[in-house]
Protein backbone atom coordinates (compact mmCIF):
# COMPACT_ATOMS: atom_id res chain seq x y z
CA UNK A 1 0.00 0.00 0.00
CA UNK A 2 1.83 3.24 -0.87
CA UNK A 3 1.70 6.48 1.37
CA UNK A 4 -0.95 8.24 0.00
CA UNK A 5 -3.83 5.77 -0.05
CA UNK A 6 -2.47 4.84 3.26
CA UNK A 7 -3.34 8.49 4.35
CA UNK A 8 -6.54 8.63 2.27
CA UNK A 9 -7.47 5.37 4.58
CA UNK A 10 -9.56 6.42 7.37
CA UNK A 11 -7.74 5.01 11.08
CA UNK A 12 -9.87 1.84 12.51
CA UNK A 13 -11.90 3.38 15.98
CA UNK A 14 -9.62 1.90 18.97
CA UNK A 15 -6.84 0.16 17.16
CA UNK A 16 -3.62 1.91 17.22
CA UNK A 17 -1.61 2.93 14.16
CA UNK A 18 1.44 0.07 13.46
CA UNK A 19 4.35 0.75 15.07
CA UNK A 20 2.79 3.19 17.81
CA UNK A 21 3.40 2.94 21.45
CA UNK A 22 0.21 3.22 24.10
CA UNK A 23 -0.19 5.94 26.02
CA UNK A 24 1.70 6.78 29.38
CA UNK A 25 -0.67 6.58 33.17
CA UNK A 26 2.14 7.85 35.15
CA UNK A 27 4.69 10.21 32.30
CA UNK A 28 6.88 7.47 31.40
CA UNK A 29 9.17 8.79 28.34
CA UNK A 30 9.99 5.95 26.00
CA UNK A 31 13.50 5.97 27.37
CA UNK A 32 12.60 4.71 30.68
CA UNK A 33 10.53 2.32 28.83
CA UNK A 34 12.82 0.91 26.97
CA UNK A 35 15.15 0.68 30.16
CA UNK A 36 13.43 -1.20 31.79
CA UNK A 37 11.61 -3.71 29.09
CA UNK A 38 15.27 -4.43 28.13
CA UNK A 39 14.46 -4.96 24.64
CA UNK A 40 15.57 -2.09 21.52
CA UNK A 41 13.20 0.40 20.10
CA UNK A 42 11.97 -1.89 17.41
CA UNK A 43 11.46 -4.78 19.28
CA UNK A 44 9.53 -2.48 21.35
CA UNK A 45 7.01 -1.11 18.72
CA UNK A 46 6.03 -4.70 16.83
CA UNK A 47 5.88 -6.20 20.29
CA UNK A 48 3.24 -2.95 20.46
CA UNK A 49 1.71 -3.59 17.64
CA UNK A 50 1.47 -7.97 17.40
CA UNK A 51 1.94 -10.19 20.60
CA UNK A 52 1.06 -7.22 23.38
CA UNK A 53 -1.85 -5.05 21.37
CA UNK A 54 -4.21 -5.55 24.21
CA UNK A 55 -2.10 -3.67 26.64
CA UNK A 56 -3.69 -0.09 27.06
CA UNK A 57 -0.70 2.02 29.35
CA UNK A 58 3.20 2.08 28.39
CA UNK A 59 3.24 0.82 31.81
CA UNK A 60 1.37 -2.33 31.27
CA UNK A 61 2.97 -3.22 28.04
CA UNK A 62 6.21 -3.15 29.77
CA UNK A 63 5.41 -5.01 32.53
CA UNK A 64 4.29 -7.80 30.33
CA UNK A 65 7.54 -7.51 28.18
CA UNK A 66 9.89 -7.66 32.04
CA UNK A 67 7.68 -10.70 32.97
CA UNK A 68 8.12 -12.86 29.52
CA UNK A 69 12.18 -11.81 29.53
CA UNK A 70 12.21 -13.27 32.96
CA UNK A 71 10.84 -16.31 32.25
CA UNK A 72 13.41 -16.51 29.03
CA UNK A 73 10.73 -16.61 26.44
CA UNK A 74 10.49 -15.38 22.83
CA UNK A 75 7.14 -12.76 22.43
CA UNK A 76 7.92 -12.22 18.95
CA UNK A 77 7.71 -16.32 18.23
CA UNK A 78 4.34 -16.47 20.16
CA UNK A 79 5.58 -18.38 22.60
CA UNK A 80 3.26 -16.52 24.90
CA UNK A 81 -0.43 -14.38 24.49
CA UNK A 82 -1.81 -11.70 25.83
CA UNK A 83 -5.55 -11.80 24.87
CA UNK A 84 -8.67 -11.27 26.34
CA UNK A 85 -9.64 -15.04 26.71
CA UNK A 86 -12.81 -14.69 28.68
CA UNK A 87 -14.59 -12.78 26.07
CA UNK A 88 -15.19 -9.07 25.16
CA UNK A 89 -15.77 -7.62 28.97
CA UNK A 90 -12.51 -9.65 30.29
CA UNK A 91 -9.27 -7.85 30.95
CA UNK A 92 -6.73 -9.20 28.63
CA UNK A 93 -4.22 -12.17 30.33
CA UNK A 94 -0.88 -13.00 29.76
CA UNK A 95 -0.80 -17.57 28.65
CA UNK A 96 2.28 -19.60 28.05
CA UNK A 97 1.40 -21.54 25.23
CA UNK A 98 2.97 -25.09 24.46
CA UNK A 99 5.83 -24.19 22.41
CA UNK A 100 6.70 -21.75 25.70
CA UNK A 101 6.36 -24.44 28.18
CA UNK A 102 8.30 -27.05 25.71
CA UNK A 103 11.53 -24.17 25.61
CA UNK A 104 10.94 -23.67 29.23
CA UNK A 105 10.80 -27.83 30.27
CA UNK A 106 14.12 -27.91 27.45
CA UNK A 107 15.88 -25.97 29.25
CA UNK A 108 16.21 -27.42 32.38
CA UNK A 109 18.11 -30.25 31.10
CA UNK A 110 16.22 -32.84 32.65
CA UNK A 111 13.43 -33.04 30.04
CA UNK A 112 13.21 -36.49 28.60
CA UNK A 113 11.03 -36.49 25.64
CA UNK A 114 6.95 -37.40 25.96
CA UNK A 115 4.62 -40.38 24.48
CA UNK A 116 2.32 -40.66 21.80
CA UNK A 117 -1.05 -39.19 22.49
CA UNK A 118 -3.49 -42.00 23.86
CA UNK A 119 -7.21 -40.96 23.12
CA UNK A 120 -10.23 -42.74 25.06
CA UNK A 121 -13.92 -42.64 25.15
CA UNK A 122 -15.94 -40.33 22.41
CA UNK A 123 -18.12 -37.18 22.91
CA UNK A 124 -20.35 -34.88 21.00
CA UNK A 125 -18.92 -31.84 20.59
CA UNK A 126 -21.58 -28.78 20.25
CA UNK A 127 -20.86 -27.12 16.52
CA UNK A 128 -22.93 -24.07 15.90
CA UNK A 129 -25.90 -24.45 13.61
CA UNK A 130 -24.76 -28.11 13.11
CA UNK A 131 -25.07 -31.75 13.61
CA UNK A 132 -22.41 -32.16 17.16
CA UNK A 133 -19.09 -34.08 15.95
CA UNK A 134 -17.84 -37.09 17.46
CA UNK A 135 -14.37 -36.14 19.03
CA UNK A 136 -12.12 -38.11 21.55
CA UNK A 137 -13.43 -37.95 25.00
CA UNK A 138 -10.13 -38.21 26.65
CA UNK A 139 -6.23 -38.03 26.27
CA UNK A 140 -3.39 -39.06 27.98
CA UNK A 141 0.27 -37.78 27.40
CA UNK A 142 3.18 -39.05 29.21
CA UNK A 143 6.01 -36.85 29.77
CA UNK A 144 9.93 -38.17 30.91
CA UNK A 145 11.69 -36.42 33.46
CA UNK A 146 14.90 -36.64 35.41
CA UNK A 147 13.97 -36.06 39.17
CA UNK A 148 17.00 -36.33 41.82
CA UNK A 149 19.14 -38.31 39.24
CA UNK A 150 16.36 -41.06 38.10
CA UNK A 151 13.97 -41.19 35.35
CA UNK A 152 10.81 -40.76 36.02
CA UNK A 153 7.02 -40.38 33.91
CA UNK A 154 4.28 -38.10 34.69
CA UNK A 155 0.93 -38.33 32.93
CA UNK A 156 -1.07 -35.66 31.67
CA UNK A 157 -4.33 -36.09 31.35
CA UNK A 158 -6.91 -33.80 29.78
CA UNK A 159 -10.85 -34.19 28.87
CA UNK A 160 -12.36 -32.77 25.89
CA UNK A 161 -15.83 -31.88 27.56
CA UNK A 162 -13.32 -29.73 30.19
CA UNK A 163 -10.76 -28.19 27.39
CA UNK A 164 -13.21 -27.34 24.30
CA UNK A 165 -13.94 -23.43 24.50
CA UNK A 166 -17.00 -24.05 23.02
CA UNK A 167 -19.18 -22.71 19.89
CA UNK A 168 -17.20 -19.04 20.00
CA UNK A 169 -14.30 -17.94 17.40
CA UNK A 170 -11.97 -19.36 20.05
CA UNK A 171 -12.96 -22.98 20.16
CA UNK A 172 -12.47 -22.70 15.95
CA UNK A 173 -9.39 -24.86 16.13
CA UNK A 174 -10.39 -27.32 18.54
CA UNK A 175 -13.36 -27.73 15.89
CA UNK A 176 -10.94 -28.43 13.43
CA UNK A 177 -8.23 -30.51 15.23
CA UNK A 178 -9.90 -31.67 18.05
CA UNK A 179 -7.78 -34.56 18.47
CA UNK A 180 -4.55 -32.27 18.36
CA UNK A 181 -5.93 -29.84 20.48
CA UNK A 182 -6.90 -32.14 23.12
CA UNK A 183 -3.25 -33.69 22.97
CA UNK A 184 -2.01 -30.49 23.72
CA UNK A 185 -3.77 -30.05 26.35
CA UNK A 186 -3.42 -33.25 28.10
CA UNK A 187 0.66 -32.45 27.12
CA UNK A 188 0.83 -29.20 28.80
CA UNK A 189 -0.75 -30.93 31.77
CA UNK A 190 2.20 -33.51 31.96
CA UNK A 191 4.57 -30.62 31.39
CA UNK A 192 3.78 -28.78 34.59
CA UNK A 193 3.31 -32.21 36.51
CA UNK A 194 6.72 -32.67 35.45
CA UNK A 195 8.49 -29.54 35.77
CA UNK A 196 6.50 -27.77 38.70
CA UNK A 197 9.18 -25.23 39.87
CA UNK A 198 10.09 -23.91 36.50
CA UNK A 199 6.02 -23.48 35.57
CA UNK A 200 4.61 -22.17 38.95
CA UNK A 201 2.37 -19.22 38.43
CA UNK A 202 1.57 -20.08 34.56
CA UNK A 203 -1.64 -19.69 33.27
CA UNK A 204 -3.06 -21.63 30.63
CA UNK A 205 -4.55 -21.31 26.93
CA UNK A 206 -7.38 -24.08 28.17
CA UNK A 207 -7.46 -22.70 31.42
CA UNK A 208 -11.10 -21.45 32.24
CA UNK A 209 -11.85 -17.84 33.34
CA UNK A 210 -12.65 -17.92 36.93
CA UNK A 211 -16.30 -17.30 37.59
CA UNK A 212 -16.74 -15.29 40.63
CA UNK A 213 -17.98 -16.87 43.62
CA UNK A 214 -21.51 -16.47 44.96
CA UNK A 215 -22.20 -14.26 47.70
CA UNK A 216 -21.94 -15.76 51.20
CA UNK A 217 -25.03 -16.62 52.99
CA UNK A 218 -25.19 -15.65 56.28
CA UNK A 219 -26.92 -18.19 58.81
CA UNK A 220 -27.82 -17.65 62.03
CA UNK A 221 -27.15 -21.07 64.24
CA UNK A 222 -29.67 -21.49 66.68
CA UNK A 223 -28.44 -23.06 70.13
CA UNK A 224 -29.22 -26.52 71.02
CA UNK A 225 -31.57 -27.31 73.95
CA UNK A 226 -28.99 -26.61 77.25
CA UNK A 227 -26.47 -24.80 75.43
CA UNK A 228 -25.14 -22.09 77.02
CA UNK A 229 -24.60 -19.18 75.20
CA UNK A 230 -22.99 -15.65 74.72
CA UNK A 231 -25.11 -14.43 76.90
CA UNK A 232 -25.24 -17.12 79.41
CA UNK A 233 -21.85 -15.86 80.38
CA UNK A 234 -21.77 -11.96 79.45
CA UNK A 235 -25.20 -10.84 81.63
CA UNK A 236 -26.91 -7.79 80.22
CA UNK A 237 -25.43 -4.80 80.40
CA UNK A 238 -24.90 -1.06 79.71
CA UNK A 239 -22.50 -2.21 75.87
CA UNK A 240 -21.54 1.93 75.64
CA UNK A 241 -18.94 1.14 77.79
CA UNK A 242 -15.76 -0.52 77.00
CA UNK A 243 -15.85 -3.38 79.56
CA UNK A 244 -18.62 -5.06 81.47
CA UNK A 245 -18.60 -7.74 84.37
CA UNK A 246 -19.70 -11.09 83.54
CA UNK A 247 -21.13 -13.88 85.39
CA UNK A 248 -17.86 -14.54 87.30
CA UNK A 249 -16.75 -11.27 88.07
CA UNK A 250 -14.09 -10.57 85.49
CA UNK A 251 -13.57 -7.47 83.64
CA UNK A 252 -13.74 -8.33 80.08
CA UNK A 253 -13.01 -5.37 76.81
CA UNK A 254 -16.60 -5.28 75.06
CA UNK A 255 -14.25 -5.12 71.73
CA UNK A 256 -12.15 -7.65 72.14
CA UNK A 257 -13.14 -10.31 74.49
CA UNK A 258 -9.90 -10.45 76.60
CA UNK A 259 -10.18 -10.48 80.29
CA UNK A 260 -8.34 -7.67 81.88
CA UNK A 261 -9.31 -7.76 85.50
CA UNK A 262 -9.76 -11.32 86.93
CA UNK A 263 -11.49 -12.11 90.21
CA UNK A 264 -9.01 -12.28 92.92
CA UNK A 265 -9.85 -16.20 93.75
CA UNK A 266 -8.98 -16.73 90.13
CA UNK A 267 -5.85 -14.80 89.88
CA UNK A 268 -4.68 -17.03 93.01
CA UNK A 269 -5.69 -20.16 91.40
CA UNK A 270 -3.96 -19.05 88.34
CA UNK A 271 -0.61 -18.06 89.92
CA UNK A 272 -0.47 -21.52 92.17
CA UNK A 273 -1.04 -23.38 89.34
CA UNK A 274 1.96 -21.39 87.76
CA UNK A 275 3.97 -22.18 90.62
CA UNK A 276 2.79 -25.73 90.54
CA UNK A 277 4.21 -26.47 86.88
CA UNK A 278 7.43 -24.63 87.37
CA UNK A 279 8.57 -26.64 90.56
CA UNK A 280 7.54 -29.91 88.51
CA UNK A 281 9.98 -28.81 85.57
CA UNK A 282 12.82 -28.46 87.44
Amino acid sequence: MTDSRLARRPPTPGIRPFGSLPPSGTGMDAARALELAGVDATELALLASTTFKEAQTLEELVTIIATTRRRGLDALSKQVYYERFGGAESGPSLHVAIDGLRVIAARTGRAGGKSEPRFSGSWDMPVEGGKPKVVPEKCVVTVYAINQGRPCAYDGVAWMSESYPGTSARGRMWRLRPRGMLAIAAERQALRSAFPAETSGIADLDEPEAEPAPPARVVEQMPRAGQRTYDDYFPEEDWSKPTVTNAAGDTVDVGTGEVLKPTREREVGDRERAETMTQGSL
